[in-house]
């Protein structure tokens, strides 16, 4: 009775795990028919974010129809990109922008909480200029912020301040001003990617600046990617 309990058990798990799969999207996994007239592509691209370069990648959604777009915002220092993430948008339709912010991975400047927040204004400029829309297929009515860990806070603070963003996703937030002193550790492996900053420099700019992360009135939508 024990090993027929054992193999029903078994059967159910394996039936429950090939129902999920039977409904996981395929652009998780499985790449759209190829566009030969426009192609996916992988746009090297370096904006300059108030007098700084700042290095990044537009992945460009195959066709020439117009794109939603999301600004693909990584955490804290940025070792977890969600490049994976951004594949599985791309082979859905959508345009991504990843970029390292101020002073993070060779990008140039220092890196703080308030240079994030203007990068992500810089990188909403870009993909909302009239040129580049057009050049990179953007639908400019359809930008999306999307943010893992610190990039989650970034996120928030986005929808709140940019209105032309118009919906957000957190994959986990971290937030410096909710999270208390254990947010500003100093594990060198922590600091070693990024530039001119230290962990009291950050704990300072994050009280310096909580006016503009409490955000009591900001709507969060979640987009259905």
């Amino acid at each position: 009775m024990r090993t027929r309990s054992a193999v029903s058990t078994c059967f159910g798990i394996l039936l429950a795990i090939t129902t999920l799969n039977a409904q996981q999207p395929r652009a998780i996994a499985n790449d759209p028919a190829a566009d030969a007239k426009a192609p996916t592509q992988n746009q090297e691209t370096i904006l300059t974010s108030h007098g700084s370069k700042i290095m990044g990648v537009f992945l460009l959604a195959a066709g020439t129809e117009p794109h939603p777009t999301v600004l693909l915002l990584h955490g804290f220092p940025g070792y977890e990109q969600n490049m994976d993430l951004a594949q599985a948008l791309r082979r859905d339709g959508w345009n991504v922008l990843a970029i390292h912010y101020r002073g993070a991975w060779g990008s140039e400047g220092s890196f703080s909480f308030s240079h994030c927040m203007e990068d992500i204004g810089v990188m909403l400029g870009y993909v909302t200029d009239a040129a580049n829309a057009k050049k990179f297929h953007v639908d400019t009515r359809r930008i999306v912020a999307v943010g893992h860990s610190m990039g989650g806070f970034l996120t928030v603070a986005a929808l709140a301040q940019h209105p032309e963003i118009v919906a957000g996703v957190v994959i986990t937030e971290g937030s410096p001003e909710h999270d208390g002193p254990g947010f500003f550790g100093a594990d060198p492996d922590d600091y070693a990617p990024l530039a001119g900053t230290s962990p009291g420099a950050l704990e300072a700019d994050a009280k310096a600046n909580a006016a503009n992360a409490v955000l009591p009135h900001a709507t969060i939508s979640a987009s259905n990617i």
